[in-house]
C-alpha cells in the first residue's frame, strides 16, 4: 500500500489515503480495549483520520513506522488519539494521550 503525504507543519505529513485500510488490532491491543481506560475510545474515532498528522516513529528496535494523531477530546479531556502501525498492517498502539496540564 502507498501513502501519499503533503507536508505538514512540524515534520507531520496529512494523510491523503486510508490509513487504516487493510490494518487489524494487535492482540495486545484488542486486550487493552477491554480495560476501560484511555484505550477504550470509541471505534467511530477512525472516522475522523483526516484531521490527523501523519509521522514516522523510530522505535528502540530501529524499525520504522507509522504514527497517526488525530486531535480531539476522551472522558472530558482534550488530547490526541495515537495509533502506531507496522509494516505489515497490524496496528500495535492504540491510546488517547491527554495533553499535559500546564
Amino acid at each position: 500500500m502507498i501513502f501519499i503525504l503533503s507536508a505538514g507543519r512540524g515534520g507531520a505529513a496529512k494523510l491523503e489515503k486510508d490509513f487504516f485500510a487493510g490494518t487489524r488490532y494487535t492482540d495486545k491491543v484488542l486486550d487493552q480495549m477491554k480495560q476501560g481506560d484511555f484505550h477504550a475510545f470509541p471505534e467511530s474515532v477512525k472516522g475522523f483520520q483526516d484531521a490527523g498528522q501523519l509521522s514516522k516513529l523510530t522505535g528502540g528496535d530501529g524499525i520504522v513506522r507509522d504514527m497517526l494523531k488525530i486531535p480531539g477530546g476522551y472522558r472530558g479531556k482534550e488530547g490526541a488519539f495515537e495509533f502506531i502501525k507496522d509494516a505489515d498492517g497490524s496496528i500495535n498502539h492504540r491510546l488517547f494521550k491527554p495533553n499535559s496540564e500546564p
